[in-house]
């Protein structure tokens, strides 16, 4: 009667697994399960699929959301929050995913003395990231006072960071991005540091 070598198979498969053949076939598959949202693999394996992919993109714009609401931002700050947008899922060279969530509404702010000051580009960006008290831009501000909503205002000479979205983010990437191997990261803009 044959015998058959278990071990001898499996060495087999274990060396073509770690083969440039075997990788490139294994990442074939794998991709074909993420497109068609399969998943599981047949051995059981957990594929994070496209639809969890844009489900996670909802979850961190809805987190992103509701850590906003949290924080003392005025109502037309948090009104731009609901032109939040999640792009498209875009594969990269090395077959991951990004996808950006971006605000679509127009986030610029006219400064107290616009013919003279211009303004603010990024509102959202100026509440999440703050600016220091600084001896040049007090002075150069000290005296900017305008009308803002009808009420005589005088420019702040700093603002704290709130550091919302940054809250946000860390939420989102420990509690949910984690456990499926995503992870969320700001755009330069907001990243005070």
């Amino acid at each position: 009667m044959p015998v058959i070598n278990m071990d001898s198979i499996l060495d087999k498969v274990y060396a073509w697994e770690r083969s440039d053949k075997g990788q490139k076939k294994i990442q074939g598959t794998v991709n074909k399960y993420v497109r068609n949202n399969v998943s599981r693999t047949k051995a059981g394996s957990r594929v994070v699929t496209q639809r969890d992919m844009l489900d996670a993109a909802r979850k961190l714009v809805q987190t992103i959301k509701d850590t906003a609401h949290g924080c003392d931002l005025p109502t037309s700050v948090l009104a731009h929050f609901d032109s939040l947008n999640i792009g498209k899922l875009q594969r990269q060279a090395d077959d991951s995913y990004t996808i950006e969530i971006n605000f679509t509404d127009d986030l610029t702010r006219e400064s107290l003395q616009p013919e003279k000051y211009g303004g603010v580009r990024n509102i959202i960006a100026i509440f999440n990231n703050g600016y220091p008290a600084d001896r040049s831009r007090s002075e150069a501000i000290s005296h900017v006072a305008g009308y803002w909503h009808g009420k005589e205002t005088v420019a702040l000479e700093f603002r704290p960071g709130l550091y919302f979205l940054q809250d946000a983010v860390n939420d989102f990437n420990m509690n949910y991005g984690m456990p499926l191997g995503m992870y969320a990261e700001l755009g330069a803009v907001y990243d005070s540091e």
